[in-house]
């Protein structure tokens, strides 16, 4: 999409059937401390365009869905699901809802002071990849709860939890896409008989390489985060009190009742059949 003149005028603009769920930070210690100005989710509509040439402040957005585009490099580029467009303070940037669609997207305002160290020290607006939605649930708890009973203590809980997202997206060191994306897949489909050889090919890394990844960013083999999370789906599944121990194992990807036992077990300290008690 080539930028035209009038793309880049200085602009601010919500649109008239954008809705905004907005928690500001100087109300809240946490996120002051933490130089958050103000946090929100976004579910905008046409309209919706924002243009800035010298802002001082920094930002972070993160797509839910599809529906945004953001400019980089001097051109508009669509921001895809599980994608973030991170702009640093006192450069060009730009992002808007395209005609005719609905973009979800969550999004931290950063304070930049000149006396302290940058949180996104990028030299120009950057896309990054990373999944909003944690932040999108911990945002708007927050917003529930300041809002509405305004405890201290969930406030404070929620607050930190949002910190603590951002500061992930902000960290150098980030952790790798491929994991959260295959794990994902993995989960939604924990039936089929999964190997290490599969996982490594559903991520398209080697199985060694997978096998690092997983033991650096999980505290566990690849093969031993599938069992995490079967055992966590059986544990579920058992308690609903619908399913046999037989469906239940099989719909978490053991051959027979036996070999999911001995696992359930294992893992969870009991066996399946007190799950349903």
């Amino acid at each position: 999409m080539p930028v035209t003149a009038a793309d880049l005028r200085e602009i601010h603009d919500i649109g008239s059937k954008t809705r905004e769920w907005l928690v500001a930070g100087e109300s809240i210690p946490a996120l002051a401390r933490a130089r958050i100005v103000m946090c929100g989710v976004s579910r905008c509509r046409s309209g919706f365009h924002f243009v800035r040439h010298a802002w001082e402040h920094s930002q972070l957005l993160l797509a839910l869905g599809p529906g945004g585009a953001c400019l980089i490099d001097d051109d508009w580029r669509a921001l895809a699901p599980g994608e973030g467009y991170l702009t640093p303070a006192g450069v060009t940037h730009a992002y808007r809802c395209l005609p005719d669609r609905t973009w979800w997207h969550v999004w931290a305002i950063l304070q930049e002071p000149e006396d302290c160290d940058r949180r996104i020290t990028a030299e120009r607006p950057v896309i990054i990849p990373g999944d909003g939605r944690p932040l999108h649930d911990a945002v708007l708890n927050l917003h529930r709860e300041t809002m509405g009973a305004g405890d201290p203590t969930l406030v404070r809980q929620w607050s930190d939890l949002v910190v603590a997202l951002l500061s992930r997206h902000l960290a150098p060191v980030q952790t790798d896409q491929r994991l959260w994306r295959l794990w994902e897949e993995i989960d939604a489909d924990l039936s089929q008989p999964w190997t290490l050889g599969d996982l490594a090919r559903r991520a398209d890394l080697g199985q060694e390489q997978l096998r690092r990844l997983c033991r650096r960013q999980l505290d566990a083999s690849p093969m031993q985060h599938l069992t995490r999370l079967r055992m966590r789906r059986a544990a579920a599944l058992l308690a609903s009190g619908d399913r046999s121990i037989g469906q239940v194992a099989e719909a978490v990807g053991y051959a027979n009742a036996f070999a999911f036992s001995t696992a359930f077990r294992r893992h969870h300290g009991v066996p399946p059949s007190y799950r349903r008690t």
